[in-house]
């Protein structure tokens, strides 16, 4: 009798080159229509293999690691040389596809963990924002013109004001979003509020210590350009809404920069009912975001 298996796969991919993570009308260039592609080449199969995955991702938001979720009816027992089989029919037809994405990883769901769900079951995300902060007196374009390849796209740019970034304070913006906050106003159409107000334990906010070379991507000393400060941004939780993360690095930048008061952002967070202006919270770019990190509880998953 055949019996239905869930399996996980753990991807990474360069963000730049995919319209986002979720599938969409019509198919779009997404991390969810090219895996799904890839499965449905690999297996074979005639009909449509359903695809789920853990996290939304934006168009340019890279992953170091991020997991989608298929079952299937399987005849035979699962065993490791049919999934380490798997994992490289699917790396082959991505290698020979030119897709800037990779499956690091495939875990077969327990059987005993019936109520697992990909994106439910999970109970910490990380994320880093790698930050660059551009000197006043150097020109946006004139430092982009000379990026190399490894950093374009892969950093948020933003530009130094001539009274410079109070890092004190961007500091400060991060300890305030740590712990339980109301993000109402901090996701994508804020001024919907006939929703239940949108609570979110953000276990980790924090800006690193000094300026360097803001893992996980390598950064190669630019000769032309070295007065760059790049920083990561580091936040983890159970879970993050739409867009959520960029609206608070560019509501920290903000705080930085001396274009937002620090009992203002407070007030943001504990009185969403009193809105915002559009304007008052920027939306960071994608290109400097990163999912590095997903946690599941170890009896999710059989060991073969």
């Amino acid at each position: 009798m055949d019996k239905q298996r869930t399996f996980c796969l753990f991807l990474s991919y360069v963000g730049t080159f995919f319209r986002g993570s979720q599938y969409q009308l019509p198919p779009l260039k997404t991390v969810q229509h090219t895996i799904q592609n890839a499965l449905e080449s690999v297996l074979q199969v005639e009909r449509k293999v359903p695809v789920r995955l853990a996290s939304r991702t934006d168009a340019g938001v890279h992953a170091v690691v991020n997991v989608a979720s298929f079952s299937l009816f399987m005849k035979t027992r699962v065993t490791r040389s049919l999934v380490t089989s798997l994992h490289q029919q699917l790396n082959q037809y991505l290698l020979q596809s030119s897709e800037c994405l990779r499956v690091t990883d495939i875990k077969l769901v327990s059987e005993d963990a019936k109520a697992f769900d990909c994106r439910r079951s999970v109970t910490e995300k990380c994320y880093v924002y790698r930050l660059g902060v551009v000197p006043s007196h150097v020109g946006m374009l004139e430092y982009i013109n000379k990026m190399d390849a490894f950093e374009a796209g892969m950093i948020g740019l933003t530009k130094e004001p001539k009274h410079g970034l109070d890092v004190d304070k961007l500091k400060l913006a991060a300890e305030i979003f740590s712990g339980v906050n109301d993000y109402t106003l901090f996701r994508v159409e804020p001024k919907d509020l006939h929703q239940k107000y949108l609570q979110r334990v953000v276990r980790q906010c924090s800006v690193s210590v000094e300026p360097g070379s803001a893992a996980p991507f390598t950064s190669y000393a630019n000769q032309q350009t070295p007065d760059i400060r790049l920083w990561n941004i580091i936040f983890s939780g159970q879970g993050f809404m739409h867009k959520q993360i960029r609206f608070m690095v560019g509501a920290m930048l903000a705080v930085a920069k001396g274009e937002l008061a620090v009992e203002r952002l407070e007030e943001l967070l504990s009185h969403p009912e009193l809105g915002r202006v559009e304007s008052e919270i920027p939306l960071a770019t994608s290109g400097g975001l990163c999912l590095t990190k997903m946690v599941y509880p170890p009896q999710c998953f059989e060991s073969l």
